[in-house]
């Protein structure tokens, strides 16, 4: 129920309460439904305001009327469907006139004060009128349909998605453009619910832009496109795409159901076809002539290209411009630590382009690793190593990914010098002294970076520590300048608990021993390791070199992030101390 100084408000600016009898959606609209009469470049409008709900949790919706919509194309003879910012199929009626949804917070992150509702009508109202003034202008409404084209052919496709019911529609693209036939994966709407793939031919045609004419020139206002206007629409935008269009058409010569794609970086702007062998004809006549008898209906698409390059660079190229792309990763341990680590390093471009990323354990995957573990019970008996990178090509694809495994123990490993990064993901002090004895013999030049990563205790502390070659040389500072196997030798000053008399609890299992720990250790380790390979990446050079991240349950004593050198204790740093 609408809250009476929210009433009183919306009438002293001008809103009336809509009647629910003069809509066809009588139940959804009780007391929520205002609607105002604006002006906006001489040109009156009603302006229709949905408030879904008077906690402000979503947004209020606006929606937009024929009659208002053809008053403003009476000033832009351009302005008709399909169009920038409005939905194609109207909502619902008000006054037997079709309501059309208008966008007008051009992302879904705009933060307006919920608890001001003055704030949000105002915000409201000048995001309507901005938006519609650029509409009105013709230069802005080219621009605005430019912008908008991606979110434009999203809601052209909703006639293919619901006639055929698939929705999400993504491929793995690869190579050049031509002909192809390709796996499309979707979610099916049917019945059953899951996700399905399978084979179809396409027609890639790689653009370099998206100034597409006005779309409104070739689609009907229901959004609907001929195979002619399809075919001239193409010609328009560009005549050389249209002749390999044609090229590529005269390939098929038997009746093909096909989808012909426009594709511009990872968006795929699509038209699912019902080739006919007799259309081939038409290829030879004039486009303009042919584009007029040509009158089989086209279902606008969009596909996604799924590219793991491409959505990392989406997620963190403006904030960390240098990724693991192109580098050569070797990662020793695929256990509660590593697992989350490796899965983590795939989305910030290891094993992608030039680069290879090799997953080392001797280990198999068992019933007791599943409480903190990143795989699950599907994954039991095998090796950890191989379960990881299967787990990985399962969730992200293989066809880009340069990933393997290694099922045998680090001592089978003799070309570290291969390598631009070894990570000791095994938390165990053992092995982080074998690989930085190993490392530490290879001369400076094929030296590769070293980063060593452990859950303290029982994880009331995680730490890293990275070591670099030019830094090691002229600094010193390795895993054995903290702590050697089997030595009590934790310096007060490293020692991230400062607490000589801390002993972990241990479990005890069959003929062997393990360290309890919450799954929140196995995240955050993997989480510093993150932050600390973007940082080593976009940095010109780090600081530190050793790192610790508390949990939130640890109140005792603390150490900050420090820069370890060269310790007279250290068998390897001595000389450097």
């Amino acid at each position: 129920m609408i809250p009476i100084i929210y009433a009183k408000y919306l009438t002293q600016l001008g809103y009336n309460l809509v009647d629910p009898c003069d809509t066809n959606l009588k139940k959804k609209f009780y007391n929520n439904l205002w609607v105002k009469k604006v002006v906006i470049a001489g040109v009156d409008i009603k302006l229709g305001v949905f408030f879904r709900n008077w906690d402000f949790i979503s947004p209020p919706n606006i929606y937009l009327f024929t009659d208002d919509l053809l008053e403003i194309r009476k000033i832009n003879k351009y302005f008709k469907f399909p169009l920038p910012h409005f939905s194609i199929e109207h909502d619902f009626k008000y006054l037997n006139k079709n309501a059309y949804y208008f966008c007008y917070a051009l992302h879904d992150k705009v933060e307006i004060n919920r608890k001001n509702f003055t704030q949000i009508l105002a915000f409201l109202e000048a995001q309507f009128q901005r938006v519609i003034l650029d509409l009105i202008s013709p230069s802005g409404f080219v621009s605005e349909l430019r912008k908008e084209i991606v979110p434009i052919w999203m809601i052209l496709s909703n006639k293919f998605e619901k006639k055929f019911k698939m929705e999400n529609l993504f491929v793995e693209l690869e190579g050049r453009e031509g002909v192809k036939n390709i796996s499309l994966t979707y979610y099916s709407a049917d019945a059953d619910e899951a996700q399905k793939t399978i084979k179809v031919n396409f027609i890639i045609l790689r653009i370099s832009s998206i100034n597409f004419p006005l779309i409104s020139n070739f689609f009907n206002e229901e959004g609907d496109i001929t195979l002619g206007k399809m075919l001239l629409f193409i010609y328009k935008f560009s005549q050389n795409c249209f002749i390999l269009l044609k090229k590529y058409l005269r390939e098929f010569r038997t009746d093909k159901k096909l989808f012909i794609s426009l594709c511009f970086e990872n968006h795929m702007f699509s038209f699912y076809v019902d080739w006919k062998r007799v259309y081939l004809k038409s290829l030879d006549v004039n486009i303009e002539i042919s584009s007029e008898f040509l009158k089989e209906l086209v279902f606008p698409v969009y596909v996604k290209n799924y590219c793991m390059q491409e959505l990392i660079n989406r997620n963190i190229k403006d904030v960390k411009p240098h990724n693991l792309t192109n580098l050569k990763i070797l990662q020793i341990g695929a256990g509660a630590i590593g697992g989350y680590v490796a899965d983590a390093l795939i989305k910030i471009g290891a094993s992608l382009e030039e680069g290879d990323f090799k997953i080392c354990d001797s280990d198999d995957f068992k019933v007791e690793n599943l409480g903190r573990h990143i795989l699950g019970r599907q994954y039991v008996g095998l090796n950890k190593a191989e379960a990881i990178v299967k787990y990985i090509k399962e969730q992200f694809g293989d066809k880009n990914l340069n990933i393997h495994s290694i099922g045998k123990s680090v001592n089978t490993i003799s070309n570290f010098s291969e390598y631009d990064l070894v990570i000791d993901a095994t938390g165990q002090i053992e092995i982080a002294e074998y690989l930085n004895e190993k490392i530490l013999q290879i001369s400076k030049e094929y030296r590769p970076n070293l980063l060593h990563l452990w859950i303290y205790g029982n994880g009331e502390c995680v730490q890293a520590l990275m070591n670099l070659p030019s830094k090691y040389e002229s600094k010193g500072g390795c895993i054995s300048c903290l702590h050697q196997s089997g030595m009590d030798d934790y310096k007060e000053k490293f020692d991230p608990l400062a607490n000589k008399d801390f002993l972990k609890i241990m479990g005890l299992g069959p003929c062997a021993a393990y360290t309890p720990y919450s799954v929140s250790a196995s995240l955050a380790v993997a989480g510093l390791a993150i932050d600390l390979l973007l940082e080593w990446r976009n940095s010109t050079q780090l600081v530190n070199n050793y790192f610790t991240r508390y949990g939130v349950g640890y109140s005792g004593t603390k150490i900050f992030d420090m820069e370890l050198t060269a310790q007279e204790s250290c068998p390897h740093c001595v000389a450097k101390s």
